[in-house]
């Protein structure tokens, strides 16, 4: 029998790509335009590139990992804005200070924010962007000329189908969810087509009939067996996002 492996999801090392300039969106005529995940978008939506910096006392270090679900915390009379991710994605070992945010590469003008809540029970974080005048809006990447708005959450359901969007394994859809496990994870099962990294902080959604989407996971990581062929994906896991919220005491934008 072969050893099954279970990794997080994030890079360890990225190049920069040519960056877009996007015309702001607003919340009654979304942004509708042939975009791809690694362009830059203002107002934020979840599902596309972002670039986290880390520091320790080896150096510095630089990861791509993918944009989560829009959200507020709430603190003396005030909302704060930011987008929920892995815990993994913005955490290293002896890390010095938070981790910077840029979107969808570093640069002084991509700078977006950084993590302001990382849970201690499961792999989620909350990255703050309203202090630095960066909105979030509550979509999802869908393809590349089209967005869908996120309109609620729900917990996972054995045996229903959820789709993940990452920058790496992109969109996939019809993924049973099989396991629900006691530590607020689940699994899902995309045919052995993703996750992988880069697609960590990235949303786990359920798409309603009307084509409206509930907030379902963050993706978090994967199960894989190494054969003479290479890498069999088994599953792909993720956070419950209800959980993730209410741990971190964060609460989720609808449109």
């Amino acid at each position: 029998m072969r050893n099954a492996w279970v990794i997080a999801l994030l890079v360890s090392y990225i190049s920069l790509v040519s960056l877009v300039s996007i015309p702001t969106g607003s919340r009654e005529n979304h942004i509708v335009l042939p975009l791809s995940q690694s362009d830059r978008f203002r107002p934020l939506i979840a599902g596309v590139q972002m670039t986290i910096a880390t520091e320790n006392s080896s150096g510095e270090y630089y990861s791509l990992a993918t944009t989560g679900f829009s959200s507020h915390i709430y603190i003396n009379g005030k909302y704060f804005y930011g987008i929920l991710t892995a815990a993994h994605c913005v955490r290293i070992e002896n890390q010095v200070g938070p981790a910077q945010v840029y979107q969808p590469t570093l640069g002084n003008n991509n700078y977006i924010g950084e993590d302001w809540r990382v849970s201690n029970n499961m792999d989620a974080a909350w990255i703050a962007t309203s202090p630095y005048g960066v909105e979030v809006d509550p979509f999802v990447y869908w393809y590349n000329d089209a967005t869908k708005p996120v309109v609620g959450a729900r917990h996972p359901k054995l045996y229903t189908y959820v789709t993940m969007i990452g920058i790496t394994s992109g969109i996939i859809q019809n993924c049973e969810v099989f396991k629900i496990n006691p530590d607020s994870t689940f699994k899902y099962n995309c045919s052995g087509r993703g996750p992988w990294s880069g697609d960590s902080g990235g949303p786990v959604i359920y798409v309603q009939d009307d084509g409206t989407v509930l907030a379902t996971g963050i993706i978090s990581f994967v199960e894989y067996i190494k054969t003479d062929d290479g890498i069999r994906i088994i599953a792909g896991g993720a956070v419950d996002v209800i959980n993730a919220m209410n741990d971190l005491g964060v609460y989720l934008e609808t449109w």
